[in-house]
């Protein structure tokens, strides 16, 4: 009984330093971008940012692990496409993935769905998440997306989950 019971605490005791570090991972801070007026929170637990591109529409965010990847950007509607059409001419790349998932809005769309994987140890497909949002006119468009290897999904559920609550769509001109 004894034995059992301190097997029992030993476990409890690896349960919450696992769930210990797994909040530390999930440390967020917020990604401002004064040029399209657009912000999103950034778990810099999992990612590191790298330096701002010379127009600063956006960010890289290398992850941490070495096996996941976010960016954030804005851009000008410059086709003065509706999320639907902006959603199709994405879709139709053959560089963008097989798009599983899909839902357009009249102010946003997310697309997602599977890449085959860069890594040559274990070869397999990565999810890749992303979701734009448009201003009220339609005039400028700000973006995140996230990939991952697919056996990392349940990790990065609750990140997505964030990323989704939290970009907003560009400033208005």
């Amino acid at each position: 009984m004894i034995r059992a019971h301190s097997v029992l605490l030993a476990v409890l005791g690896c349960l919450a330093l696992a769930s210990a570090a797994a909040a530390e991972d999930l440390r967020w801070t917020r990604y401002d971008n004064a040029r399209f007026g657009y912000s999103i929170d950034v778990p810099a637990g999992l990612f590191a940012m790298q330096p701002a591109p010379e127009n600063n529409d956006g960010r890289d965010f290398s992850g941490r692990d070495g096996r996941s990847h976010l960016v954030v950007w804005g851009s000008y509607n410059a086709l003065e496409q509706s999320p639907a059409e902006y959603a199709a001419f994405l879709s139709e790349d053959a560089g963008f993935g097989r798009v599983t998932y899909k839902v357009v809005k009249r102010d946003w769309l997310v697309l997602s769905g599977y890449r085959p994987s860069p890594r040559s140890d274990k070869p397999s497909e990565r999810i890749f998440y992303m979701r734009v949002m448009f201003n009220r006119d339609h005039s400028a468009m700000s973006h995140f997306e996230i990939s991952y290897e697919a056996e990392d999904k349940a990790r990065f559920d609750p990140v997505v989950a964030r990323l989704v609550a939290t970009l907003t769509a560009p400033a208005d001109d």
